[in-house]
């Protein structure tokens, strides 16, 4: 039986307590690169536990913790992790997979078949794992060898590949430990270890220095929750953090003139769109929703509200994601037609609830309120309802939300299934028997070519149902000191092994 002990060497010990104090000292600490390297996001995790949180706050925690039997890479392109070889039958319904050899957990033990088994089964036992959304065709996994795996699927999958890389892969050895809890301890394969999880305040990793893809070049990386958009530019104008994603459009003219900065902007994979719970007796209404659709102008949320950190777009997912169709463009505004289709519609004029997480997507709350404003131009009454994005992601993940809801997707599979398969079957605020035959159509479909052209019916199949309505395409600004070196990637994760000090 292998044991685990959670313990730190002298050496991460120490680097991890001069990671904390280094938090204190601006200046001081940008002329030093014998520190920890200080990241700033929005929001804090929800768990430590990879079987329970399927938010992108989460997975950008996870993926530098665990590691997947397949990664996908900063272009979108699918990359080996745990598994160095694959084949599949013709249907895509049977996979087999070939380990890496030689994969270290913390205390020394290696990966094997079992692993991933456990890591798989804890996860489809679960009835309160959320991962199940990217397990539910798994049929059975089995290990034909010890370094060997099978997956047989209950249908056709084409997309496995790139669902694989939502899983990661735990130690069965640890994980079946009673007496740890998980959710605020997290022990893989991955690049970095956490040692220290203070919540709302920083998370402290340290390296792991017998990776299998080498040792990573930053020793200590401190993850610092700052919801407030100025407080976090403040932090990385001071010194006092080195990385931040996600910056808010308004800054950017404030800081990309900074020589001690380098600011970098990219496409994301990142659609934001407004949504409706379709059981709400008001929104169920198609001529109510199609209203609203034509009420928005995403031109001018784009090119005023983000100054021009967007695209308006007409489906629900980016470019850079494979399923998306060039030649459908985003709805027009067209106030008169929306104004007829009210009128002739069922709304009573009661206010309709439009819930949001303020602090997930720059000016979220602004691009909430522009909305209420579309809407009560054309006579629909709105009520504002913002929170954490803490708060409303199990909303969201469990149908909770109630009428219109502000929200973004962005798949790290890089791959329309993740999206359609979320919205339309696991989560469907906007439930369509046509939309779910159109899903299963897709997935079974191994041409490139036909599947693209499944997904695009859908994708119209929804613009005529103004089912769940895209807005844009979010584009992300970087911003990070002139000491780091750092290549942004367009799911939005930011790789501690891909960073390094100039």
């Amino acid at each position: 039986m292998r044991t685990f002990e959670f313990s730190l060497s002298r050496r991460s010990f120490l680097g991890s307590a001069a990671a904390i104090l280094a938090l204190q000292g601006g200046m001081a600490r940008a002329q030093s690169k014998d520190r920890a390297m200080v990241i700033a996001r929005p929001t804090d995790a929800r768990t430590l536990d990879p079987a329970m949180d399927t938010s992108d706050i989460g997975r950008g925690v996870f993926k530098n913790i665990f590691d997947q039997l397949i990664d996908i890479k900063g272009d979108g392109s699918v990359d080996a992790g745990l598994a160095v070889s694959w084949t599949t039958n013709d249907d895509a319904s049977e996979w087999e997979f070939v380990l890496r050899e030689g994969v270290r957990f913390p205390d020394g033990s290696t990966l094997a078949a079992e692993d991933v088994l456990f890591s798989f089964e804890r996860i489809m036992t679960s009835e309160t794992s959320p991962m199940k959304t990217y397990t539910r065709l798994i049929k059975d996994v089995t290990s034909p060898g010890p370094m060997t795996v099978r997956f047989t699927l209950s249908e056709p999958f084409t997309p496995f590949l790139r669902q694989l890389s939502l899983v990661p892969i735990v130690p069965k050895y640890a994980y079946t430990d009673t007496t740890r809890d998980f959710a605020v301890e997290a022990i893989g394969s991955g690049p970095y270890r956490i040692v220290e999880w203070v919540r709302d305040d920083r998370m402290v990793f340290t390296a792991n220095d017998d990776y299998w893809r080498g040792a990573p070049a930053i020793k200590d990386v401190i993850l610092r929750p700052i919801p407030a958009d100025t407080s976090r530019v403040a932090a990385l104008l001071s010194g006092e953090v080195d990385v931040m994603p996600a910056l808010p459009p308004s800054s950017l003219s404030q800081l990309e003139g900074n020589p001690d900065l380098d600011i970098q902007t990219i496409a994301s994979n990142r659609i934001i769109y407004l949504a409706s719970n379709v059981r709400h007796p008001l929104l169920s209404d198609i001529k109510l929703r199609q209203a609203i659709d034509l009420a928005i102008n995403r031109e001018a949320i784009v090119s005023r509200l983000l100054r021009g950190s967007g695209k308006a777009e007409g489906q629900l997912v980016a470019p850079s994601v494979f399923g998306y169709d060039p030649s459908i463009g985003p709805v027009q505004q067209d106030v008169d037609a929306a104004k007829a289709l009210v009128a002739d519609s069922s709304y009573d004029g009661s206010s309709i609830p439009l819930q949001y997480a303020s602090n997930r997507f720059p000016f979220a709350s602004e691009v909430a309120q522009a909305i209420a404003g579309f809407l009560n131009a054309i006579g629909i009454k709105v009520e504002l309802q913002g929170m954490e994005y803490t708060a409303m992601f199990p909303l969201w993940a469990n149908m909770e939300l109630s009428a219109l809801h502000l929200f973004s997707f962005g798949p790290t599979s890089m791959d329309a299934s993740l999206v359609i398969n979320s919205l339309f079957n696991t989560r469907p605020y906007f439930d369509s028997d046509e939309a779910r035959r159109l899903n299963l159509a897709q997935l079974a479909q191994a041409d490139e070519t036909e599947r693209q052209a499944i997904i695009t019916q859908l994708w119209q199949l929804n613009r005529d149902e103004a089912g769940y309505l895209p807005l844009y395409n979010e584009y992300q600004s970087f911003g990070s000191r002139k000491s780091v070196a750092f290549t942004p990637r367009a799911d939005e994760h930011v790789q501690f092994n891909e960073l390094s000090w100039r």
